[in-house]
């Protein structure tokens, strides 16, 4: 009924303070930040917490750094701040949020995909597809998560839906991070071979325009990732 309580670190907590100022405009684009000492005061905590925050806010794009001057606001972008934030969407609570993102997305840009498929789409998944079995038999879980997440960018491309695209795009930081740490624990245990015909039947549905076949094999595909330990 109830969630379990966590303690939340004191840069976490300033982090979250100072983003929604940003996010919710008592900030704008061109305010100065008080100087570390002040939020420090401001906040009741200590400087290093302070720092933490800061440069967690300089990492997602929020603000900047301008040499001898101070640290300013930036204008904001979300699709900047979701490009930076593997590290907070891969705690292991939100992981299960994050497949359930991609197989929605996954799944719609299958079906149109599946339509809009010409001979070059083929074509392009195909030699993908092939890259990706080569890398997952020498057991370069680098090289094949690099080429997992091309193979399913490509599906997404495939689509001709440029908003399914966007998205796809926007949260690439955080895709490639849960393929990478997924392909190197699918690899390393040994079971490379499901890796791959996950891949590989889903390019013969398109080939097939096998909706049903395609969307059995992503289900089977992303129920195994969430069942793997990031």
């Amino acid at each position: 009924m109830f969630d379990k309580v966590t303690k939340k670190l004191i840069s976490d907590q300033v982090f979250d303070l100072l983003k929604e100022s940003i996010t919710s405009g008592d900030m704008i684009p061109g305010d100065k930040l008080p100087s570390e000492i002040e939020l420090a005061k401001k906040f009741g905590v200590s400087r290093p917490s302070v720092k933490a925050a800061v440069d967690k806010l300089k990492a997602f794009g929020l603000i900047e750094s301008r040499a001898g001057d101070g640290t300013y606001v930036k204008k904001y972008s979300l699709a900047e701040y979701l490009r930076n934030f593997p590290d907070w969407a891969l705690k292991e609570d939100n992981v299960g949020q994050l497949l359930e993102l991609r197989r929605a997305i996954d799944s719609a840009s299958l079906m149109l995909a599946i339509q809009h498929a010409n001979e070059e789409d083929i074509r392009l998944l195909s030699d993908l597809c092939s890259h990706l079995t080569e890398s997952a038999r020498k057991g370069d879980y680098e090289e094949t998560s690099r080429f997992d997440y091309a193979f399913h960018l490509q599906i997404c491309k495939t689509s001709r839906n440029r908003y399914f695209l966007m998205i796809y795009e926007m949260i690439e930081n955080v895709i490639k991070e849960q393929i990478r740490i997924f392909s190197h624990n699918y690899l390393r245990a040994n079971v490379g071979r499901s890796y791959v015909d996950d891949h590989a039947i889903l390019l013969e549905a398109i080939r097939q325009k096998d909706y049903e076949k395609g969307e059995n094999a992503l289900r089977a595909m992303l129920d195994r990732r969430n069942l793997t330990k990031v």
